[in-house]
């Protein structure tokens, strides 16, 4: 269960964790002496090995026929073949035991990959030579053990199933079909290379966060902490819990059964990683404020103000009043401003090869 310093920071400060208070104490990250809490190491020259960027002409042929995997819009659809293996096919399906419809054996403009076997024995197979548009009748049978509904496992169904359409594979895309993908292009040239633009956009990030990630690590373990706040520690973890419940209440599991599912331990072992990502968060974010005194990169009151406003407008706040309240505050503003600043000086003046 490892994370990257600086997305378990941004994540955390983001959900307004830099200004914490906890009874009568208080600590403010932009205000504070950061020589009380930490001794920097020498920051600008840092080595670091990261490979540029790059997108492959494979890459985009796997985004592209993900994207298409995924279309249920009868704008990217074949309709005058019938459907063989290997075939993507967006159906419409019922499925009724002794005439009556199931939990769980309808759906609407699903698609499925013909010899994927995620169906039960039949159902796939049945649809090979259907034609978009017919309705076929499959007479199946549930296997004798099903733990998705034992209740059926073992008796007879019938589905209902329509073939809509055959999803186009990327060789068979013509440009008709292109906005149903992208609606900013109109050919498929141009669709292509917004995918390109997109993923090379992506692999730009990655490759900053990469070399980001291993300048901080790298002055994080040539500085001395003198102390950490406990109540900043203690405000990481607490919002740190706080996003995992809330993770794992959308894919509706209580939070034990969400980090058993999702990182194979159980609830201690969970919560005393939690407890190590948060000092790592409040580590990063004290060595980052003692760059930021130093090199004078906090940010401005204006450009506070300024992106305060502009992430108003951007989710429909009425006012900036209106956005911050107990979880955001300003200073939760003014420290990502100032995360910002001192990443890019440290990225700006740090030596990155490739090799």
């Amino acid at each position: 269960m490892k994370k990257k310093i600086t997305y378990l920071l941004t994540a955390c400060m983001m959900a307004g964790m830099l200004t914490a208070c906890g009874g009568d104490q208080e600590f403010v990250l932009h205000t504070a002496d950061m020589s009380k809490y930490v001794t920097l190491p020498e920051y600008t020259g840092i080595q670091v090995t990261e490979a540029d960027p790059e997108v492959t002409d494979e890459d985009v042929t796997t985004e592209i026929t993900g994207q298409l995997a995924n279309c249920t819009d009868p704008a990217v659809g074949i309709t005058d073949r019938t459907v063989a293996e290997g075939d993507i096919v967006n159906i419409d399906y019922v499925g009724k035991h002794d005439g009556t419809a199931f939990d769980g054996g309808t759906a609407s403009a699903y698609n499925l990959s013909i010899g994927s076997g995620n169906f039960i024995d039949g159902f796939e197979e049945g649809l090979v030579g259907a034609t978009p548009g017919e309705t076929v009748e499959l007479n199946l049978k549930f296997p004798d053990t099903y733990d998705n509904n034992p209740d059926l496992a073992g008796e007879d169904v019938v589905f209902s199933v329509t073939v809509n359409f055959i999803v186009a594979t990327e060789d068979q895309l013509t440009d008709e079909m292109v906005p149903a993908l992208h609606a900013e292009s109109t050919t498929v040239a141009e669709y292509k290379q917004a995918v390109r633009d997109a993923l090379m956009e992506s692999a730009q990030q990655t490759y900053e966060s990469n070399v980001q990630n291993a300048i901080i690590e790298q002055i994080i373990a040539g500085s001395t902490f003198k102390s950490i706040p406990e109540v900043l520690q203690t405000k990481y973890e607490e919002r740190l819990n706080y996003q995992y419940s809330q993770m794992a209440s959308y894919y509706g599991y209580d939070l034990e059964t969400y980090v058993y599912y999702a990182y194979g331990v159980d609830l201690d072992n969970f919560n005393e990683t939690v407890k190590q990502w948060a000092i790592d968060s409040a580590e990063q974010a004290l060595i980052l404020q003692a760059i930021a005194n130093e090199q004078e990169l906090n940010p401005t009151d204006e450009e506070v103000q300024k992106t305060m406003e502009d992430t108003a407008a951007e989710q429909s706040f009425e006012s900036v009043e209106e956005m911050l309240g107990d979880d955001t505050t300003e200073d939760d503003f003014r420290d990502y401003l100032m995360f910002q600043n001192v990443l890019s000086y440290l990225q700006e003046n740090a030596v990155v090869s490739a090799s």
